[in-house]
């Protein structure tokens, strides 16, 4: 990710470090914090549902005793694609800030053989990728360490454009949403490690597919709905391209239904 200047913000749940106004002419990204994505095939010959159950429940004994007290974990199944996600078990972890990401981390690295042998027995063909995230719009209240709605985009930066451009639309578009009572949390994801490649374009030289993934967080598919009312016929969709048309192009959305597994909250 290009870089960005920080400043430090208090933590409002792990949705919770976002961009502040310093005045009125100057913008500064918050604090971002670590996310985690593996995305697996089920083995042939496995039972997804009673295997991916005992897992979690292994998994959830196991990150108690490693001291993992900051991790949320949630798997992910999805609603709507273009069919470009085929993974069959997706697994979504995140921490509130980087200190506590690297402790779990490496707990995980020096005592997580185990449950590496248990993934395997019923998991194939993972890959695991990091994203730093930042929160334009953090999440209000607590009904995300329960069952819940993502809905995620691809986008990649227009030429000429980037963090600075962004940074200013989303302050534009998160004053709209507030002006017309919207409470749509939107989570901005940069790959850190485990991303996207190079790839070779005649003249432009090494690109890659995307820049950053955009994501929209509902407690459940009314407000999904609801949002998708405002788009098509509020005139929410105009407005969004008003601010972002310049910026950033984005792919077809892709929505889960995010089962969670794991929170601090459960002892």
């Amino acid at each position: 990710m290009k870089t960005k200047n920080l400043i430090k913000i208090s933590i409002l749940l792990f949705f919770s470090s976002f961009f502040a106004q310093a005045n009125e002419s100057v913008l500064e990204w918050g604090d971002g914090f670590p996310v985690e994505i593996y995305a697996c095939d089920y083995r042939e010959g496995s039972s997804p549902e009673r295997d991916t159950k005992a897992f979690v429940k292994d998994w959830g004994e196991w990150a108690q005793q490693n001291g993992f007290k900051k991790y949320n974990a949630a798997l992910m199944w999805q609603l709507s694609s273009d069919g470009q996600y085929p993974s069959q078990f997706q697994w979504i972890g995140y921490w509130d800030n980087y200190a506590s990401g690297g402790a779990d981390m490496q707990a995980r690295l020096e005592n997580g053989e185990e449950m590496l042998k248990k993934a395997a027995r019923f998991l194939d063909n993972c890959n695991h990728a990091e994203f730093g995230a930042w929160t334009p719009r953090p999440i209000e209240g607590d009904w995300v360490t329960r069952r819940h709605i993502s809905e995620w985009q691809n986008c990649k930066y227009l030429e000429g454009k980037d963090d600075a451009d962004l940074l200013k639309a989303n302050a534009t578009y998160a004053a709209h949403l507030d002006s017309i009572g919207d409470e749509t949390a939107i989570v901005q994801l940069w790959p850190r490690a485990g991303g996207p490649v190079f790839n070779e374009r005649k003249g432009q030289g090494a690109t890659i597919p995307w820049d950053f993934k955009w994501i929209q967080v509902y407690p459940s598919l009314k407000e999904y709905a609801a949002f998708t009312h405002k788009m098509w016929n509020e005139g929410l969709g105009a407005t969004n391209w008003e601010i972002y048309g310049d910026v950033m192009i984005c792919d077809s959305s892709r929505v889960y239904d995010e089962h969670v597994v794991y929170t601090p909250s459960k002892k």
